[in-house]
């Protein structure tokens, strides 16, 4: 039962998998759309209304025993909910807003000439089932495949963009970029981005990506991070760059934790890349990767981006590294007040050939 200041509001979360420990967890987070009242004993009373929690799970609330009156729409501000340690709060209907590109997200570079052997995947994963939603990861996804095209000179054939991806879209887009190889002999480049949640296994800290189907709890409906490593590896294309805006330390975008029975964060284990790679993630053992939230990106994509656009995708892998390093380190002290590194990893050729090996060919 919540407590409000239109009467009781019960909510039917079950228990289960930590349901109601998450809702009350993410609690900060929720706004309600769709408010509806009645009369009673001359009091206005709430007879329905729906919560939104910010992972975009729906709870809603509806009377009609003993509605008799249901009063016409009216302009109520907000309504006062006490919560269940007895603070108050004051929760106001969600104002859908138009969506302003940032700096990044417009004037994109212009590259007339075309890498054909250059193959992109690019997983974004925004509005999970079971735990909070990735603030912005769409946006990151869908940008980082316009700056594929236009600055890098990817044909649009050659990039694979896969959205709120579940664990069986996330394997087969593996699969796929493995049978794209082989069908080219290997002749190929691969970029793979990923904005979205890391998790990290608890008993033995090896570190996953976290499908928008998957259990955060339940390491068998991630993907291993070493296990794509030596997918993507073993492939035997060229050269493999990969792009992670996401962490294994088992924080969020939003500042919390997957779930509400992890207080702490998590040290992964280092993963190593294999084959020849490159890796760039958003943060270091237990730091989060957060959001830039003035630009609606990720912190880590937003800096990917602005080099790109401003290099005009003529840049090395190193300086590109430089700059986001650099950049995300000092703003996510500034903007998000919390330490956020990121990291470089190589492995086979390329940990020779990266410190001068452009993003574009």
């Amino acid at each position: 039962m919540i407590k409000s200041s239109y009467g009781p509001i019960y909510l039917n979360i079950p228990r289960e998998n930590s349901e109601a420990e998450t809702f009350k967890a993410n609690w900060k987070g929720v706004h309600f759309k769709n408010p509806s009242y009645y009369i009673k004993d001359n009091e206005v009373l709430i007879s329905g209304i729906t919560f939104v929690t910010p992972y975009g799970k729906e709870y809603s609330y509806n009377k009609t025993e003993g509605v008799t009156h249901y009063v016409p729409p009216i302009d109520i501000a907000g309504i006062n909910i006490y919560t269940p340690d007895g603070s108050r709060t004051t929760a106001t209907p969600q104002t859908p807003t138009a969506f302003k590109p940032s700096d990044v997200d417009e004037n994109i570079p212009y590259n007339n000439k075309p890498s054909k052997s250059t193959f992109a995947v690019i997983i974004a994963n925004e509005s999970y089932a079971n735990v909070p939603r990735v603030e912005a990861a769409l946006n990151d996804g869908e940008t980082f495949s316009k700056y594929c095209n236009l600055t890098l000179g990817i044909p649009k054939e050659n990039i694979r963009v896969y959205k709120d991806a579940t664990l069986g879209k996330m394997l087969r887009a593996i699969a796929d970029i493995r049978n794209v190889v082989k069908s080219v002999d290997g002749n190929a480049d691969v970029i793979f981005y990923y904005a979205g949640h890391g998790m990290p296994d608890e008993s033995t800290k090896d570190a996953f990506l976290l499908p928008v189907d998957g259990d955060a709890m339940v390491s068998e409906s991630c993907i291993s991070l070493g296990k794509l490593y030596s997918d993507l590896g073993d492939m035997g294309a060229n050269s493999v760059m990969v792009f992670l805006d996401a962490c294994f330390s088992g924080g969020n975008r939003s500042g919390g934790m997957l779930t509400a029975a992890r207080g702490v964060a998590i040290k992964p284990k280092q993963t190593s890349p294999k084959g020849n790679m490159f890796t760039l993630s958003a943060a270091s053992g237990q730091e989060t990767a957060m959001p830039y939230k003035e630009k609606n990106h990720g912190l880590f994509t937003y800096y990917l981006l602005k080099k790109l656009q401003e290099s005009k995708g003529n840049v090395t892998l190193k300086e590109l590294s430089d700059y986001v390093i650099d950049n995300v380190r000092r703003q996510a002290t500034i903007v998000n007040k919390k330490p956020q590194t990121p990291q470089v990893s190589t492995s086979g050729n390329m940990a020779v050939e990266w410190t001068k090996r452009k993003i574009r060919n």
